[in-house]
């Protein structure tokens, strides 16, 4: 109750905040060009606190999901305007100076998301970029392997993964030139994006949280869930063949799709262990990608212990602080994801596990079971070292500079796949209850997240509100240009009923996304 109490109270303030910067931009530049302003509110509904200083009231609003700056004449002149000098009403300003008054808004939280991001790599620096998993069906698998770090792509430093995304999307297909540190050596290989589709996004097909065996979506009515698979199943063996991977279950029931043939599906089910007999000629093939794995947020690590609390599980084999991880059953453990894979393998097979460390000069070996565990249990307490770099305040002034411009693209992206059918809004968008839940997770992971993640919002919300859509900024821009060509305003009535009917539907929009958010979080999906 009180992690939900103190997420309610950390949304409250994260939007105020974002709410008074931007109408905090409204409000000054208004003031700037002489503008008579009504009110600067943050909030909605009854006011629960209001002071007027000089010609404004300053309100906090019962609901802080937004926020307003009333200026005078903005819509159809009411009572209150008549007291206004017809100098300061708003429509008596210049097409210029208005469009500078609503850009001002917009500008305002791009430029603290700017500055939030600066701050960002300045103070905490960042973990270096590290691949999860590569797709079994991706080009990329050839040359990438998980656990590498991207160093560079297309000559490019590379701190976020937003920043691969968007250079991808810019690549139009060509081959990229990445540079990798695989293990301490650095390497330079290519890779060429795909699409899924003739119209889509480009892809590379690397995952940046580990897709683990568990699954998180499975079609009603698919060939496997007739079968007895089903929504949570963790897969740990095909056939016999154990599994550390999502990838690795694609790749092993495709070749089996190929051959028609009977085989054996081993799932854990809660504490239960069964072994699913499935007839392949049962599943299309097109089934599996719409089969869709938990994802486990894998953080940059180097393969050295930093902390393991003592009474957890791998505390009591005789993993301590400073181990260095040096392979598991054979396997070589370069990053938490090797060690992830690793153990799945050991849970999906007999259970036994063979640890490989070093601390100094010596070089130990431990061996124990997994059997019936769940990584959860197995890898509780543990912490290891994460692969971070700082590059200080005048590299951090580019560095956020392009990761504003790569975000900037992802957003352009996801939009114009929700015009174009690609995507549904409520899939593509989060409303108050996603954003609230972002944010109460931001916290758990460190401050370090919660400030990139308020960047982020600032960054979304100045963005939005520069769409030409009724209600948004970008939309009282087009009739103010407008007015510059035509030589006169549209009157204040029409433009305000356009801006009502845009309103209505945002909220709609607004209320149908939370309602999808709620059903997420219920399902365990947020």
């Amino acid at each position: 109750m009180l992690s939900i109490l103190i997420t309610i109270l950390v949304f409250a303030f994260t939007i105020s905040l974002l709410v008074f910067i931007h109408e905090g931009g409204h409000y000054l530049v208004a003031k700037r060009a002489g503008v008579w302003v009504h009110e600067f509110a943050i909030g909605f509904g009854p006011a629960i606190w209001r002071r007027k200083w000089g010609e404004t009231q300053y309100a906090l609003r019962i609901l802080p999901l937004g926020g307003f700056v009333r200026l005078a004449g903005e819509e159809a002149q009411s009572e209150e305007d008549q007291q206004v000098p017809s100098d300061r009403l708003y429509t008596a300003k210049p097409p210029l100076a208005r469009v500078a008054i609503v850009l001002a808004g917009p500008l305002m939280n791009i430029l603290a998301a700017v500055l939030l991001m600066i701050a960002y790599f300045s103070f905490f620096g960042t973990p270096f970029v590290e691949i999860a998993e590569v797709a079994a069906d991706s080009p990329a698998r050839s040359v990438l392997q998980s656990g590498d770090k991207l160093i560079e792509l297309r000559g490019e430093q590379i701190y976020f993964p937003e920043q691969i995304q968007s250079l991808v999307q810019r690549s139009e297909g060509h081959p990229l030139e990445a540079v990798i540190d695989r293990g301490g050596q650095r390497l330079t290989v290519a890779v060429t994006p795909y699409r899924e589709n003739p119209n889509g996004p480009y892809f590379i097909g690397i995952h940046f949280s580990f897709p683990l065996n568990q699954i998180a979506e499975l079609p009603e009515g698919s060939g496997l869930a007739r079968q007895g698979l089903q929504k949570g199943d963790i897969i740990q063996a095909v056939d016999g063949k154990p599994i550390g991977s999502w990838p690795e279950f694609l790749q092993e029931m495709s070749s089996v799709l190929q051959k028609q043939s009977q085989i054996s599906l081993r799932v854990r089910r809660g504490q239960t262990r069964l072994d699913l007999p499935i007839d392949s000629s049962q599943i299309a093939p097109h089934e599996l990608k719409q089969v869709k794995p938990q994802y486990e947020p894998v953080p940059a690590t180097y393969p050295i212990v930093q902390q393991v609390k003592p009474d957890s599980f791998l505390a009591q084999q005789g993993v301590r602080p400073g181990d260095r991880l040096i392979s598991a059953n054979g396997e070589e453990i370069s990053s938490l994801s090797n060690l992830l894979r690793a153990l799945l393998r050991a849970s999906g097979g007999d259970g036994h596990v063979r640890l490989v460390l070093q601390q100094g000069e010596e070089t130990r070996s431990l061996e124990f079971s997994v059997s019936g565990m769940g990584m959860p249990e197995i890898l509780q307490g543990l912490q290891l070292q994460v692969a971070q770099r700082k590059p200080g305040i005048w590299a951090s002034i580019p560095i956020g500079f392009r990761q504003i411009r790569d975000t900037i693209v992802l957003l352009y992206v996801g939009i114009k796949q929700v015009i174009t059918g690609q995507a549904s809004a409520s899939e593509a968008f989060r409303g108050p209850v996603g954003i609230a839940n972002l944010l109460g997770w931001s916290l758990t992971r460190g401050f370090d997240y919660f400030i990139r993640l308020v960047a982020l919002l600032s960054l979304v919300l100045g963005v939005f509100n520069l769409i030409p859509f009724p209600a948004l900024d970008g939309s009282r821009v087009v009739f103010a240009l407008y007015e510059m060509v035509r030589g006169k305003p549209i009157p204040a009535e029409k433009e305000g009923w356009v801006h009502y009917v845009g309103f209505i539907f945002l909220m709609g929009l607004i209320v149908l996304i939370t309602w999808q958010d709620i059903q997420r979080l219920f399902r365990g999906e947020l």
